[in-house]
């Protein structure tokens, strides 16, 4: 079984160690850090408000403010969310799978940054 096609987000932490700066790194959109802030607090969050779901509601700004630093990749996980979001916002497809991935945090291993960043990795593959 291929390690991108379990639930469990940490059966590829290897994965993302030895392949996040030499294979996914460079395919990822440039944002500067005040861009990372105006993402989330003008696309991302208000996006999943707009849903009126309520896990997204909830889910999305804590994990925002939270902005943990993966210990797969040495990356802040607000960096890598707004750099995904910048390269699928035009995708519907993409966006749903991007917003089902916070519901996710709380159906499977919760908010850790591995699985947060995991997940994220997971959407930018499948839409780049």
């Amino acid at each position: 079984m291929s390690y991108l096609r379990t639930l469990d987000t940490h059966n590829y932490d290897s994965w993302i160690r030895e392949n996040f700066k030499i294979k996914i790194y460079p395919l990822l959109p440039f944002v500067t850090g005040d861009e990372v802030n105006q993402i989330w607090r003008e696309e991302i969050i208000p996006f999943a408000e707009s849903t009126n779901h309520y896990i997204l509601k909830d889910v999305v700004p804590y994990i925002y403010r939270k902005d943990d630093i993966d210990g797969n990749t040495g990356y802040s996980c607000n960096v890598l969310g707004a750099q995904v979001w910048k390269s699928i916002k035009d995708n519907p497809d993409g966006i749903i799978n991007f917003m089902q991935q916070f519901i996710d945090i709380l159906e499977t291993n919760g908010p850790c940054p591995q699985g947060q960043s995991n997940r994220y990795i997971q959407v930018f593959l499948a839409f780049n």
